[in-house]
């Protein structure tokens, strides 16, 4: 850790005793950000040089875009598709979701709402949130009940309620080698598994 804050010494590394999790990690840094944006970024993708300045002109520029992600692609150049439908008691079961993607194509598709220069998914992946503080707070921030895992839905549900937009921005992307987090080490991977 010490040679990363000799490399960075304009980031202020925040070191915890043990860890507390996706929500909790993320609700600390938030607590110590100074900005007006909060971006939630997992550690296992990999940004463009330019890509936050163009995302944060289109997103002032559309104050109604009150959580944005951008696309997320694999190592390989495959779409990851970092949204989806929100559960309910009907669609609990992942093949019924399918289902309801597929009746609901136009509105909910992967591949049509990948296409779309700008798309409304329900919910949005927490690998990458870019949310203004202010909205953040009155959100509550992440529940922290939420060790890791679904706590993005909970997010997106909880700004879907107050008819705020989740916007997903394909102009953009990044690559999202996924589960790189939660596949860190076997007591990790044992707790996220379990959540």
């Amino acid at each position: 850790l010490s040679s990363f804050i000799q490399k960075y010494p304009i980031v202020n590394f925040i070191q915890q005793n043990s860890n507390g999790g996706f929500t909790q990690a993320c609700n600390r840094g938030a607590k110590e950000a100074k900005g007006d944006w909060l971006l939630f970024l997992n550690p296992d993708t990999i940004l463009a040089p330019n890509t936050l300045e163009p995302l944060l002109q289109k997103t002032n520029s559309c104050p109604d875009w009150k959580l944005t992600a951008i696309q997320q692609l694999d190592e390989k150049g495959r779409d990851t598709y970092p949204f989806g439908l929100f559960v309910r008691w009907w669609n609990v079961w992942p093949p019924i979701r399918s289902i309801e993607r597929l009746l609901k194509k136009n509105q909910y598709g992967k591949k049509e709402l990948s296409e779309r220069s700008v798309a409304f998914p329900e919910w949005l992946s927490g690998s990458f949130i870019l949310i203004r503080k202010a909205d953040f707070s009155i959100l509550g921030g992440w529940d922290e009940r939420f060790w890791m895992y679904s706590e993005d839905m909970d997010l997106s549900k909880r700004a879907f309620d107050l008819g705020w937009k989740r916007v997903l921005y394909n102009e953009l992307k990044c690559v999202h080698s996924h589960g790189g987090s939660s596949r860190a080490n076997a007591k990790v991977k044992a707790i996220t598994k379990t959540a």
